[in-house]
């Protein structure tokens, strides 16, 4: 099992450069169409970009939505970063991995080609230093055959190919192990803005005329989830109910069920239909305390879909292996006194599942430390530019904030509000 340490991502939409340090759980925090989105968009590009085929590598290379056409970022690469600790021959060790690429360009210029990868690693002691096992750049490739030998085997490589997928059918490879954990890291991206998808029955390919698999797949269910975990893991299903329960004391219990839809019809579907039910359908049945009567989930608010989402999606990743989920605006829907309790049943309900969310809600400063909030940072260049408060000015800013009469998330949108130019008195409370 990893763990991130941090992610770095430039070259991005309207996004300056930006790192973050992350925590169990790390919020993104501004005012409103900021550019929050574009941060998390950014780290699941760049995920995407390494799991990808050469062929669609090139083709995300020429994305024109994600092309940053800022005046002052138009002519930065693309760059993705990750740094995590892994467990590698029986030790952990801090790995550092990134590659950058030129975006496409126009005719009388070069572009739509990688241009720098270079992964890192040292064991995570004292005084340990970083050694390099993959270095290339737009036109040579090289890496380290041997753990005597340094990083200085040529290999071959296309502008289009990271070297971390050549290598990962290198069998004999003695740092194997770290390629692929780099090749396969899951992470979890949700907008949340369209929870009833999550809640509903979809469908799935099936063979065409041809015999060609059609390109329908069946929607993610929450209800299917959790009718799969009570079966088959009854103890994480009750600590998954106990959570929910706990957030929304009303609800009595929760029942998923399951209805067979092939035992009630025995009629076939012609080869010509291109797609088909499944074979069965989930529901979640809620009883509450002011009903006489179960309701499906479907019936229920937006506020408690979103709560069961949060909740099983952090159990399923805990189970996956996935390393990462981003949300953006959890907050929506949920009371902020009810999401301060989220946010502390979450940070117990997992032990390797690691948060990033967004937020324009000034409640979410006063639920986290301040190291684990980077603020955007208004600015007359129109880029996304995300810092940390300073945390040894933390005392004084809570300090300010009890003066005014206002909680300290109030105090920092005034902070915001009122803008950071280069005499700005609040520029000495910011991480630069």
């Amino acid at each position: 099992m990893s763990k991130i340490i941090s992610f770095t991502v430039d070259g991005f939409r309207n996004l300056d450069y930006t790192h973050l340090n992350l925590k169990q759980i790390t919020a993104l925090i501004s005012l409103n169409n900021y550019g929050k989105s574009n941060v998390l968009e950014a780290i699941d590009f760049g995920n995407d970009f390494i799991r990808a085929t050469s062929k669609s590598k090139f083709a995300l290379m020429g994305k024109p939505e994600f092309v940053p056409i800022n005046h002052y970022t138009a002519s930065r690469n693309f760059l993705y970063e990750i740094t995590f600790l892994t467990q590698w021959k029986k030790k952990i060790y801090r790995v550092s991995y990134r590659f950058a690429f030129e975006w496409i360009k126009n005719q009388a210029e070069r572009g739509q080609r990688i241009v720098e990868e270079v992964l890192q690693m040292k064991p995570e002691e004292k005084g340990s230093r970083y050694s390099n096992y993959i270095q290339r750049d737009a036109n040579t490739g090289y890496y380290r055959p041997s753990e005597k030998s340094r990083c200085d085997k040529p290999i071959g490589i296309n502008s289009s190919e990271l070297l971390v997928n050549k290598l990962a059918n290198f069998d004999e490879l003695f740092f194997l192990q770290v390629i692929q954990g780099i090749n396969e890291m899951d992470m979890l991206f949700f907008s949340l803005t369209n929870i009833e998808r999550y809640f509903t029955v979809g469908f799935y390919g099936i063979a065409g005329a041809e015999g060609q698999q059609m390109e329908y797949q069946e929607a993610p269910n929450i209800s299917k989830f959790m009718y799969q975990l009570k079966t088959n893991e009854p103890n994480t299903y009750e600590m998954l109910v106990h959570s929910i329960v706990e957030l929304l004391p009303d609800i009595e219990y929760i029942t998923p069920v399951q209805t067979d839809l092939k035992s009630l019809s025995n009629s076939s579907v012609p080869p010509e239909v291109p797609f088909q039910l499944p074979e069965n359908i989930y529901d979640l049945r809620v009883k509450t305390a002011y009903n006489n009567q179960e309701l499906s989930i479907k019936n229920m608010s937006m506020g408690t879909k979103r709560i069961i989402h949060i909740l099983t999606s952090a159990i399923e990743a805990e189970r996956t292996d996935t390393l990462l989920i981003a949300y953006e605006e959890p907050e929506n829907s949920i009371h902020p006194a009810l999401l301060q309790k989220l946010l502390i049943l979450l940070d117990g309900l997992v032990e390797n599942v690691q948060f990033l969310i967004t937020s324009h809600s000034p409640h979410l400063i006063s639920y986290l430390d301040i190291g684990n909030i980077y603020l955007g940072i208004p600015n007359d260049k129109g880029l996304a530019m995300f810092k940390q408060l300073k945390g040894n000015k933390e005392k004084q800013i809570f300090r300010y904030a009890k003066d005014a009469g206002i909680s300290l998330g109030e105090f920092v949108f005034d902070m915001l509000l009122e803008g950071f130019d280069e005499e700005s008195y609040w520029n000495e409370f910011i991480n630069r």
